[in-house]
């Protein structure tokens, strides 16, 4: 059973590569498990190898609907377990360390990110200041080291991956977003080359139907990306800010 953690900051693209690997008819996945009420807290900070497989075990017995949503993929016999993160990153090394898992790593512009959490009402409420959120996020984090919203999250968990991108190339790769809409299926056949499986039929089928459908839900896959509402003033500073760190190459 091969173990996949995708990783992403929120609004960088994680639902739909999840759903794209999801295609794939012996890939189980599950979503964000450890922000679930079902395995809050399963894993923390210097959790044992034991405990990642007592983890990676529970999760293919998973029963709650938030962890296993309504599947509309056909399923054969799994030979692979995907989760999908958009917290915890703070974690990342630690499952490298105490297992064999592999991460994938989704990589978004950073004003794109910030543009769609600002424009996902769910995620970004009325009564938030902007100017006074896109860089620290202190009234979504709230203090908590599990969330990255804000700039200065995705500056650290570009940070995390990168690091263990170097320290694990086998084992950690990163994907950038616009290429994968770029090119969608020449990326996602990429992917799964890396993961040591094929590109299933029912995968490009449904890489075809993303490209055909748009809904306008903040959380569907078949959508466009959110006009740019950001002011121009917080873009520049996201830019000056992102020129500043020598681990990307957004901006440089």
């Amino acid at each position: 059973m091969r173990h996949i953690a995708l990783f992403g900051v929120p609004r960088s693209g994680t639902t739909w590569l999840g759903q794209l690997l999801n295609a794939h008819p012996a890939i189980t996945y599950c979503y964000q498990p450890l922000f679930s009420y079902e395995f809050k807290n399963y894993l923390s900070p210097g959790f044992s190898a034991q405990e990642v497989q007592n983890f990676h075990h529970a999760l293919l017995q998973a029963k709650s609907d938030f962890v296993l949503p309504e599947n509309c993929f056909e399923k054969t016999t799994p030979t692979a377990l995907l989760y999908k993160n958009v917290r915890y990153h703070n974690l990342a090394k630690q499952l490298l360390l105490q297992s064999e898992v592999k991460i994938l790593y989704i990589s978004r512009d950073p004003i794109s990110v910030l543009n769609s959490w600002y424009n996902a009402p769910r995620e970004f409420y009325p009564e938030w200041n902007i100017h006074e959120e896109w860089e620290y996020a202190p009234a979504k984090n709230g203090g908590r080291p599990e969330e990255f919203f804000g700039f200065d999250g995705w500056a650290r968990a570009e940070l995390i991956h990168r690091e263990n991108a170097r320290l694990f190339p086998e084992r950690v790769k990163i994907v950038c977003y616009e290429d994968l809409v770029g090119a969608t299926l020449s990326q996602t056949r990429a992917i799964f080359e890396w993961l040591g499986m094929e590109l299933d039929p029912q995968v490009a089928s449904f890489i075809q139907a993303t490209g055909d459908r748009q809904d306008n839900s903040t959380y569907s896959v078949f959508k466009s990306p959110s006009p740019v509402t950001l002011t121009a003033q917080i873009q520049e500073q996201i830019i000056q800010r992102t020129k500043q760190l020598t681990y990307v190459d957004y901006y440089a």
